[in-house]
């Protein structure tokens, strides 16, 4: 099953909602294609979710835990 959000907001608040939507949906994998990075920073925004799920951007997968490929 696919869930699609799609928000005009800051990537703060993106991230809070993509976090509530899979934990309430039981999510394994978020795509996010805005994201343009193969690697989360410490610092990053979306690492929360990328610990909690594989995370699909625009640069390739970045798998839970957060250890990307470009």
């Amino acid at each position: 099953m696919v869930f699609t959000a799609v928000v005009d907001t800051t990537s703060k608040l993106a991230v809070i909602i993509a976090i509530q939507h899979l934990l309430e949906h039981d999510a394994e994998v978020v795509v996010v294609p805005h994201l343009v990075i193969g690697r989360l920073r410490a610092d990053h925004p979306w690492r929360p979710v990328g610990s909690l799920v594989d995370l699909v951007t625009f640069a390739g997968m970045i798998e839970r835990g957060g250890v990307g490929r470009a």
